[in-house]
Formats: C-alpha cells, sequence, structure tokens
C-alpha cells in the first residue's frame, strides 16, 4: 500500500472542485442498477480526509433504493465527481477515482467488485 496522499478532483468543467487525502489502496466498483451505467471507479475516504473547495452551489443530488447515499452531480457538465453517505455510523465520501488529478491508471481486474444488484 502506498502513501496517502492528497489528490485534487473535480467534474468534467471545473465548476465542483475537491481535495482528499487518500492512499487509493481500496478501489471498486458496482454492479447496482445505476452504477453499472456509469461504470466509474470509486474509492472512499473518512468525511474529514476531504475537503469541497468551490462548487456547492452547483451540485444537485440523486438518491434511490434505500437513499443512503447522496449522489451529487454537477448542474452544468453533469458529472459526479464524489458521493457522500456512511459506513456504519461513520460519515465517508465515495471519490469518483476518475475525476482525481494524477491518480494512477486503473486495472480494473485488481478493484474489487462490489455486489450492489444483490445476485
Amino acid at each position: 500500500m502506498s502513501e496517502p496522499k492528497t489528490y485534487q478532483g473535480q467534474c468534467h468543467c471545473g465548476a465542483v472542485r475537491y481535495s482528499a487525502t487518500t492512499d487509493l489502496g481500496t478501489m471498486f466498483d458496482c454492479d447496482c442498477s445505476r452504477c453499472r451505467r456509469i461504470a466509474s471507479v470509486m474509492s472512499s475516504v473518512p468525511a474529514d480526509q476531504f475537503t469541497l473547495h468551490a462548487g456547492e452551489e452547483h451540485l444537485t443530488l440523486y438518491r434511490f433504493n434505500h437513499h443512503a447515499i447522496d449522489h451529487l452531480f454537477c448542474k452544468t457538465c453533469g458529472v459526479q465527481a464524489f458521493s457522500r453517505g456512511k459506513f456504519g455510523d461513520t460519515p465517508m465520501v465515495m471519490l469518483n477515482v476518475g475525476c482525481l488529478e494524477g491518480a494512477p491508471m486503473i486495472d480494473r481486474s485488481t478493484i474489487t467488485h462490489y455486489n450492489g444488484a444483490g445476485n
């Protein structure tokens, strides 16, 4: 596992910008009906390792199923650069790894595949 690094992230148009400190040790995708359609690779960090620098007013919210995760999209470009939720009682932020500047190339055969569809 590599040392934690602070990554800069943003949506496509740059209206939503943030930083997050992570080692990107656990990256995952999900096969639920929503994630399967957008095919993003995610990595979660505790909320205190995430800072939104700009764009709160550009975010629009989408919830589905158990309404446990706040899927946040830029109103201008439509990109979901991150989402918010909880793991147990711990507030977490799920980063869209593709929105991080300087993130390594992703070999999908090495990431965790989460069975969100329940099959």
